[in-house]
């Protein structure tokens, strides 16, 4: 079992993301609830649990200076947040987890065994809970909103591989996974969708060509329309851009000053 702690400064968000536990996630135990960052150090201390759904925005002390305040190594942190861009888009740079309010049962189901994952990792990988820590600081001492990713991290079966933006060349789909390609290493394969990064990759730097693809801008050697229009990269492979995105295609290109 993972042990948990549910803090929550608005009752009936405790009372409900902990009715929703119990029924969804039998791998998951409620130790306690906390309505404040104050009373949830005093939980933590005396319970010591393997995880927190950690809303965010509680007044007086927010969620990220909660877990400012807290010593490491820290548990596993499932942000709990009413939908935030610029929050989202930290958590997702650096593979941290959330869930979004109103909860809904299908991404709790999805977290509960991600979460199983993530303690045997924590358990059996020695460098897991160093860079989990490094991760939530990271967030914890806050994105701007306007701030430019520069990095991504990519949750990986011995634990994160932090990537620089510009070494990724592609993303490439597999059914509910993405292939990363990358500059001079291997490709890296994540259990996430595409359009997770999508969602993630600044734009117009990385481009959704076709449903299967999402291309770095600035590896582009050569844009061929003959046939139908394609891409060919740094790599040398060569990407389809499907009809139906040639459009938002060549706008991103002009954006980056790129136009062929």
């Amino acid at each position: 079992m993972v042990s948990c702690i549910i803090i929550d400064d608005e009752e009936i968000g405790r009372i409900n993301l902990d009715i929703m536990v119990k029924r969804f996630c039998p791998n998951i135990d409620v130790l306690g609830m906390a309505s404040s960052a104050k009373e949830a150090r005093a939980q933590i201390n005396e319970w010591k649990p393997d995880l927190l759904f950690l809303d965010i925005q509680m007044p007086g002390e927010n969620g990220f200076a909660l877990l400012q305040s807290l010593p490491n190594p820290k548990p596993l942190i499932v942000f709990v947040t009413a939908y935030e861009e610029y929050a989202l888009r930290a958590f997702k740079a650096n593979a941290l987890d959330y869930l979004l309010k109103p909860i809904d049962s299908k991404d709790l189901k999805t977290l509960s065994d991600r979460i199983d994952e993530l303690k045997l990792d924590k358990v059996s990988n020695p460098s897991f809970q160093d860079q989990y820590d490094k991760n939530i600081d990271a967030v914890s001492h806050g994105y701007k909103e306007q701030e430019e990713l520069e990095r991504i991290v990519l949750p990986v079966s011995h634990g994160y591989k932090l990537v620089e933006l510009n070494a990724i060349v592609r993303l490439e789909s597999s059914v509910n996974y993405a292939y990363i390609h990358l500059k001079d290493a291997e490709p890296v394969l994540i259990s996430r969708s595409l359009k997770d990064f999508e969602d993630l990759l600044p734009k117009p730097q990385f481009c959704r060509v076709h449903t299967s693809h999402i291309i770095n801008l600035k590896e582009i050697t050569e844009f061929n329309r003959e046939d139908g229009a394609k891409v060919v990269l740094g790599d040398k492979t060569t990407i389809p851009v499907a009809r139906r995105r040639l459009s938002s295609f060549k706008d991103s290109l002009k954006k980056m000053n790129l136009m062929f």
